[in-house]
């Protein structure tokens, strides 16, 4: 929950301590429990609060001191569990918005994590089908821009991939172009709105081209053309500098002029005494490091005004492998392999330019891999290693310098949405996951489908369903999802659907309200129906029967959609943000916290103006996700102590709903569906768990 939502919840801030009283439903006491007069008089003032009977004083019971997490004793059960393995072997690294980390890996996956916090590092976003290969990245504060190798009818085709990384929830693939200008490009830089790609054009020779792209999404376009003495193989641009190293077993530094792109001017080349693979620069001071003639491993270091020269070198002893530099003020950072270890090599840079190496960082052993590949990247305080095998090193600067943190290995993102028919289930993540349930305690995965951005919803639509992402709205096949049936450009973050219509809605917020957006539902097409503006605040929306129902942060509004949508029932709950909506016959379940993120079952009449709470209980998880069937609810979310559990509560009467068991599941739970007596709970991974 955000500042700004904490602090709308915090209007009922006197009421808080009588809610929590109030809604122990289930924690009758056990033993002669003595209640206070204060407890008594809580309990009624909540009651009035949210609408139902004041609770009887043998229903509520002392706070623990140190709450923990209850255990499963009942009679659900684990059907089938099955874990995914991390998103990412990180190989590429950058610093994106915010100081977020953006890391990639070979095979066209990448991710967004927010790595500030040791114990709790968050993936924010995540993208999978770059390419079949990536061949060389660039990582900028808003974009990705990526060289990939993929297959079209048996051949090979190199593409330049843009991809936004803002916002880093819902990193997005803006652009595709052919390389159709090289045989075989080899590396890419990026700054600003300029991006170049190096490596050999159609007839073996050296080259680099210019492309220039806008901030909206277009393609971008080559602007220019450049050839080179030598194959370039890394590259550098800041400002309107260009600086290409070729040549990797007798190294020339070309420093060419962007003033103008369309015509790039070749400043000077500088050839190096040796093999350089490495290359940073802060501003005018550029370091590049490698081996000289002798075979010894040296950086040196080449200033760019007032005219680009190399000033001096320092020997590097201990290194026998180096794997990437990088620059900020004052210093570089040098990766290297020491022996079977990594290491990160501070060199400091003084006043005069002269340069003074530091104790190295040794890393964790093991973090090297097979191939010595890896990357590092700096922002102020925190430095971080991206290697093929051992995931993602973290330093951080102390009193006496750089240090190792710790290490972490990136997750995939949780589920994002998760829909079942028949036998398949389809969870939506950085991709959509098809399984077949026919065995249910061996689930399959059939199929992967890549996508060009984060699925925000996803709904079942008979043999098909329906897929809401950033700017798109698509029909899938439940049996194929990778096989796009039809797709239509729209503005929304939220999705209903009304099968007794065959409606679908989309929402939008804006300044007066909501504005909802209707689109006719058949087996192949999507037409939009009309659109309307409601006067109320929703983030989610749930359709039933010619109905529609809006949930702002903090209270329901229930329209009936008739050519003028008319305003059939409406609730606002102060002190508690509603989380998750189930609309099932004339009953309205919602998943709520409060400002503490303690949870809430809050079960509401539809048929009444004011839509009446006709029952409440306290849950003992934060109530992420909420699935529904017969006289039962399950909800997900994390416990008291950062678990991932998953209640039941009975509903058999909606006065009294009463939480029946509470018992730990798969990671980062964060979508759940019900199947006849199973519910499907999608995090990390997949499971599935028996009611009956």
């Amino acid at each position: 929950m955000t500042k700004r939502e904490r602090s709308e919840i915090r209007q009922g801030a006197e009421l808080s301590e009588a809610t929590e009283s109030a809604a122990k439903l289930s924690n009758k006491a056990d033993g002669a429990l003595q209640l206070s007069r204060r407890s008594l008089i809580a309990s009624a003032i909540a009651a009035l609060a949210l609408g139902f009977e004041p609770l009887p004083a043998e229903a509520i019971g002392r706070k623990p001191k140190k709450p923990a997490d209850p255990v499963n004793n009942g009679s659900a059960r684990t059907i089938a569990r099955q874990e995914w393995p991390p998103a990412i072997t990180p190989e590429y690294v950058g610093i994106v918005d915010r100081g977020y980390a953006c890391f990639a890996d070979d095979m066209g996956r990448l991710a967004v994590v927010d790595l500030k916090r040791e114990d709790n590092p968050l993936v924010i976003g995540e993208l999978v089908g770059i390419g079949r290969k990536v061949v060389a990245l660039s990582i900028t504060q808003h974009r990705a821009f990526a060289v990939v190798q993929i297959d079209v009818n048996g051949d090979t085709q190199f593409q330049l991939v843009s991809v936004s990384l803002t916002p880093a929830n819902d990193i997005t693939v803006m652009s595709r172009i052919v390389l159709s200008n090289f045989s075989e490009p080899s590396c890419i830089c990026s700054f600003g709105e300029t991006i170049v790609v190096g490596g050999q054009g159609p007839n073996n020779e050296n080259q680099i081209a210019i492309y220039g792209a806008g901030k909206r999404k277009v393609d971008p376009v080559q602007i220019s053309v450049l050839t080179l003495e030598r194959s370039p193989f890394k590259m550098d641009l800041q400002e309107r500098q260009l600086l290409v190293l070729s040549g990797l077993e007798s190294t020339t530094l070309d420093v060419i002029s962007m003033t103008n792109p369309r015509v790039p001017e070749k400043v000077k080349s500088i050839r190096l005494d040796g093999s350089f693979p490495v290359i940073a620069r802060n501003r005018d001071q550029v370091l590049v490091a490698g081996y000289g003639f002798d075979r010894r491993y040296k950086a040196s270091l080449i200033t760019l005004k007032p005219s680009p020269s190399v000033l001096r070198s320092v020997a590097l002893p201990t290194v026998t492998e180096l794997l990437d530099l990088a620059a900020q003020k004052g210093q570089f950072l040098i990766l290297a392999n020491q022996g079977s270890r990594q290491a990160v090599i501070p060199l400091i840079l003084g006043r005069k330019l002269d340069l003074t190496l530091q104790e190295p960082v040794l890393l964790p052993s093991g973090s090297r891999g097979a191939a010595p590949r890896a990357h590092l990247a700096v922002k102020e305080r925190d430095a971080y290693v991206a290697s093929d095998a051992g995931g993602v090193q973290v330093l951080n600067v102390a009193k006496t310098g750089w240090q190792f943190s710790y290490s972490h290995t990136i997750p995939r993102l949780p589920a994002s949405a998760v829909i079942s028919e028949g036998n398949k289930v389809v969870i939506a993540c950085a991709e959509l996951k098809l399984y077949d349930l026919k065995d249910p305690q061996r689930p399959v995965l059939v199929e992967s489908a890549d996508l060009p951005s984060t699925v925000r919803a996803m709904l079942p639509v008979a043999s098909s369903f329906l897929c809401l992402s950033r700017d798109t709205l698509a029909l899938r096949s439940l049996a194929k999802p990778q096989e796009l049936i039809t797709s239509t450009k729209v503005a929304g973050n939220a999705l209903a659907y009304d099968s007794s219509l065959k409606i679908a809605y989309l929402i939008a917020p804006n300044e007066k309200g909501t504005a909802v957006s209707s689109y006719k539902i058949t087996e192949d097409t999507i037409k939009p129906a009309g659109q309307t503006q409601l006067p109320v605040p929703a983030r989610k929306v749930f359709a039933s029967n010619g109905r529609l129902l809006l949930a702002g942060l903090n209270e329901l509004n229930l329209y009936k959609m008739d050519e003028e949508p008319q305003l059939i029932g409406s609730r606002k709950i102060p002190n508690l943000a509603i989380r998750d909506l189930v609309f099932a016959g004339d009953n309205i379940y919602a998943s709520c916290v409060d400002e503490n993120l303690k949870g809430y079952l809050v079960i509401m009449s539809a048929a009444k103006d004011d839509l009446g709470v006709q029952g409440a209980c306290e849950l003992p998880i934060d109530a992420a996700s909420l699935a529904v069937t017969g006289k039962l609810a399950v909800v997900i979310g994390r416990g008291k102590t950062g678990k991932d559990m998953a209640s039941l509560v009975s509903i058999s009467s909606p006065a009294q709903p009463k939480v029946s068991e509470t018992f730990n599941i798969l990671e980062s739970a964060s979508a759940l569906t019900i199947k006849d007596q199973m519910a499907i709970i999608a995090g990390r991974g997949i499971e599935l768990i028996n009611l009956s």
